[in-house]
């Protein structure tokens, strides 16, 4: 395993957030849904708004290997404040070195510090997501693994 850090990202750091998940959509097929600039801009917004986060893994250079985005809401089923994370990407030369398991360990210590009841996350189809699957339910996680979606603009 090598030696990483892992940072709370600023709103200064949107375009690094911004190039991580970038990375995470077009392994995954997909693209950014707007221009990067705006997407950008809405990073910074988020940040503003103050019910997203990110943390940042980076190698002993600094350089960026990894990110997890989380969300703020709330939910009656859960009895209150929830966390959703959004994305999570490990760059692939650094996967299977615990990167994404000490992204996750700082999620649900955010989200303690919080007051969320609990953490969630969608995961796309088994088929395609095994290991991703796998990933999150040995790290406690249950529950079914589908995200549904349906745009509206």
């Amino acid at each position: 395993m090598s030696a990483i850090s892992i940072r709370k990202a600023v709103r200064d750091e949107a375009e690094i957030v911004v190039d991580l998940v970038e990375s995470l959509l077009i392994e995954l097929g997909e693209k950014l849904p707007i221009a990067k600039k705006s997407t950008i801009s809405l990073c910074k917004r988020f940040f503003d708004e103050g019910k997203y986060a990110a943390f940042i893994a980076s190698d002993l250079t600094g350089l960026p290997i990894g990110i997890i985005t989380l969300m703020e809401t709330t939910s009656l089923y859960a009895g209150g404040k929830i966390g959703i994370i959004q994305e999570l990407y490990i760059m692939p030369e650094f996967r299977s070195q615990a990167v994404g398991l000490q992204l996750l360990n700082e999620a649900e210590k955010y989200g303690k510090e919080n007051g969320w009841a609990r953490l969630e996350v969608a995961t796309p189809n088994q088929e395609s997501s095994a290991r991703t699957i796998s990933f999150y339910r040995r790290e406690g996680f249950k529950g079914t693994s589908l995200k549904l979606k349906k745009k509206l603009q």
